[in-house]
């Protein structure tokens, strides 16, 4: 595997772009747990991990969280070159995780289990103080 977006072996590149972030996960009454995510941060560790060619293309922070993702996406094999640096705050998302009253609680699917997100922020990619990306009009 390359270590580099450019290649001289011709090898195919897969590039996931988008967010990385941690979710606080209240468990139980008073405990809350992070974990890193974010639905193109796990996609471009999991391909990495298959042995393919994968690229993470998105916004991680200096900061110790930013810092911790960068760190998993490279042991994992993730190429980092399109990365963007920020000192912005990572972005961190709060879920509350309700345990229902039901047999095989660990065979149940994640929409299964009564997750009920809270608030959600997700950053966005900023060029000269603009969004990259318009807003989406809707009429």
């Amino acid at each position: 595997m390359s270590s580099s977006l450019v290649s001289g072996s011709g090898d195919n590149l897969i590039l996931v772009g988008g967010e990385a972030l941690y979710d606080l996960v209240l468990e139980g009454d008073e405990e809350l747990r992070a974990h890193p995510g974010g639905g193109p941060f796990n996609a471009a560790r999991t391909v990495a991990r298959l042995g393919e060619r994968v690229a993470y293309l998105g916004r991680l922070s200096t900061d110790r969280f930013g810092a911790t993702l960068r760190r998993m996406l490279a042991d994992d094999g993730v190429l980092l070159d399109a990365v963007v640096d920020t000192d912005d705050p990572t972005t961190l998302a709060l879920a509350e995780v309700e345990q229902l009253e039901r047999g095989d609680d660990d065979q149940r699917q994640p929409h299964q289990a009564g997750v009920r997100e809270v608030h959600l922020v997700l950053g966005q990619l900023h060029r000269r103080g603009r969004n990259a990306v318009p807003p989406t009009s809707r009429t």
